[in-house]
């Protein structure tokens, strides 16, 4: 995968890369400079829009949680009921 960075983005994950105990992904694209990772309080991210346009950056974060909602869906109906039922009620 090749990856073209300006300075301001390479600034960017340079100082960002430390707050995080464990660099799990960078993840590159039109819309964002984004990077995933495991610390002390969790897990998080940090980024950097590379596009000023809102509506690609909507659209862009909209289509995350679409995909997100369906893994979650598939996943519900894999699990048992009883464990649900049980995970509902505590």
């Amino acid at each position: 995968m090749k990856m073209k960075l300006n300075k301001e983005e390479q600034e960017f994950i340079a100082e960002n890369i430390t707050r995080f105990d464990v660099v799990t992904e960078i993840e590159v694209n039109d819309i964002e400079v984004r990077i995933h990772g495991k610390h002390f309080g969790g897990i998080g991210s940090a980024a950097m829009y590379r596009t000023n346009c809102l509506t690609k950056i909507w659209n862009h974060t909209t289509d995350k949680i679409k995909k997100i909602e369906k893994n979650l869906e598939k996943t519900a109906w894999q699990t048992p009921f009883y464990v649900l039922y049980y995970t509902y009620r505590e």
